[in-house]
């Protein structure tokens, strides 16, 4: 009684598949039991059955008598019935289950029909609506394909295969060679290269769904898409591949026998013979080749770092703020954030110098083609980091001495964001505290530095103080200073103190 699921310690985690995903021989045990065609021939009973048993399962509800081994069969007839997004049962020749024997009967009929144009037209008719009801039955997500664009790609597949089987067939009409029997494995790449990116072109656009290890949804990402998309086209064409291409190699020996010459009657088998050997093809190559990539996987993220090593070092240098970057990402995994996510990291010390900046900005997004870039910490270098990052489409997360309030113009800086509000906020902020007490003169004094970074900020706030539509303020005083000997500015607010009196400032 040890295999009743009750008795498990650890009970059976269904919502992931039996086997390690992360192991191609355990996604191919996994696809094997979901292409399966002999779930085809399940009953309804026992369909709903299954799906009661999971159903019940996901609920907490366990029936005692029910073994590890029945509740994982269940989930393999409920997987392979069932859509798994809505729940509902899914058009049998939809199902994964049906890849086999459908494409069986195609590939068997897309060998044998290449000859004439009635037989490429009606074939790859045949196979292109095949896969038009895989795409509808299966699509899914929330950046999924409209009915519109599902008609499209059809029509574009459809196209494009009969274009390129009728074109070869022009090409080796008069030649009885094994070129003239790939015509159908070309064409089917072709179809599939067309078909699948137009499919999902808007994952391309709007980005593909990036989401945690609990499902929840952390953003989009348009090259994912794209290596998706790509590495789902490879896998269709390599499913087609061995019987497409060996099949033919056979069928061109086996004409050129002498027992086939002298039986008329031996033409009539080439259709069952080659979807016999395509049916044994495709009951290994369907599910080993939708195993060739990982459903899910860990995204590896590219940062590329502009630091500051010598300039301001004590409140912006690599050497003080560095550690900070692997420390909050290792916080963030261990809150569960970024748990799916790798990070590579890479340093360029620019020194806030817009030679150098511009030199990382070129490696960071055209050689190493990075994810995200940091830095650098001062506004005039930040810029030009900004404008080389745009050409590429790469965030530029900007933090330091990057306050100035043109760095928040989005329609110049689309793909740049700062840590810090802007300092024409903080001249806003204090012109509402200014109107709370009903003070209306100021002095503005603030100190000079390398970066000059604090003439910039007042140059903000002076414009927030200078709004008509706001608080009426008058600057009496604005006068940049520099500490003492000691570092201390004692003795400077001493003396503007002194001089705010004589100008009556109240702040």
């Amino acid at each position: 009684m040890s295999d009743l699921v009750i008795n498990q310690k650890i009970r059976p985690d269904i919502s992931r598949p039996q086997w390690d995903q992360r192991t191609y021989l355990g996604r191919v045990r996994h696809f094997f039991s979901l292409t399966n065609p002999l779930t085809l021939l399940s009953s309804e009973e026992r369909q709903e059955r299954c799906r009661q048993i999971v159903t019940d399962y996901r609920k907490g509800k366990v029936s005692p008598l029910l073994t590890v081994d029945e509740l994982w069969d269940a989930k393999v007839l409920y997987d392979s019935t069932y859509h798994p997004d809505t729940g509902e049962k899914m058009f049998f020749l939809g199902r994964m289950s049906a890849q086999m024997p459908a494409n069986m009967l195609i590939n068997g009929m897309l060998l044998s029909l290449y000859r004439t144009f009635p037989g490429v037209v009606f074939s790859h008719f045949i196979n292109q609506s095949f896969n038009a009801v895989v795409n509808y039955t299966n699509r899914s997500g929330s950046v999924k394909a409209s009915d519109e664009r599902l008609l499209l790609s059809y029509c574009c597949a459809t196209g494009g295969a009969m274009s390129a089987a009728l074109a070869l067939n022009m090409m080796f009409k008069n030649r009885n060679s094994v070129a003239a029997r790939l015509v159908p494995f070309a064409a089917v790449a072709l179809a599939n290269a067309i078909n699948i990116p137009m499919v999902r072109s808007n994952e391309v656009t709007e980005g593909m769904e990036l989401r945690d290890e609990n499902g929840e949804l952390v953003g989009r990402s348009r090259q994912m898409a794209i290596l998706s998309i790509a590495q789902v086209t490879l896998s269709r064409i390599g499913m087609a591949m061995p019987d497409m291409v060996t099949t033919p190699i056979i069928m061109n020996r086996i004409t050129r026998t002498t027992f086939y010459r002298t039986h008329p009657w031996m033409r009539f088998t080439e259709y069952p013979i080659q979807t016999m050997f395509a049916g044994m093809a495709l009951l290994f190559t369907t599910p080993m080749c939708c195993a060739l990539f990982p459903q899910k996987t860990a995204i590896e993220i590219k940062v590329g770092i502009a630091a500051a090593q010598t300039t301001q070092s004590v409140s912006i240098g690599w050497s003080q703020c560095g550690g900070a970057v692997p420390l909050a990402i290792e916080r963030l995994k261990n809150n569960g954030f970024v748990a799916n996510f790798d990070f590579e990291y890479f340093v360029e010390y620019t020194e806030c110098d817009l030679s150098s900046t511009v030199r990382a900005a070129i490696k960071f997004t055209k050689e190493l083609k990075v994810d995200l870039i940091i830095g650098p910490p001062c506004a005039q270098a930040l810029r030009e980091m900004t404008v080389i990052a745009n050409i590429y489409e790469t965030p530029v997360l900007g933090w330091g001495f990057v306050s100035q309030s043109d760095l928040s113009d989005t329609s110049r800086f689309p793909y740049l964001a700062t840590v810090l509000p802007t300092s024409l906020s903080l001249g806003y902020v204090a012109a509402e505290l200014l109107e709370l007490f009903n003070w209306h003169k100021v002095a503005l004094v603030y100190y000079k530095n390398e970066l000059n970074y604090c003439a910039s900020v007042i140059e903000d706030v002076e414009t927030a103080f200078n709004d008509p539509s706001g608080w009426p303020i008058q600057i009496v005083l604005k006068e940049e200073v520099t500490p003492d000997a000691n570092g201390t500015v004692d003795g400077v607010l001493n003396t503007i103190k002194e001089r705010a009196r004589d100008q009556d400032i109240e702040l």
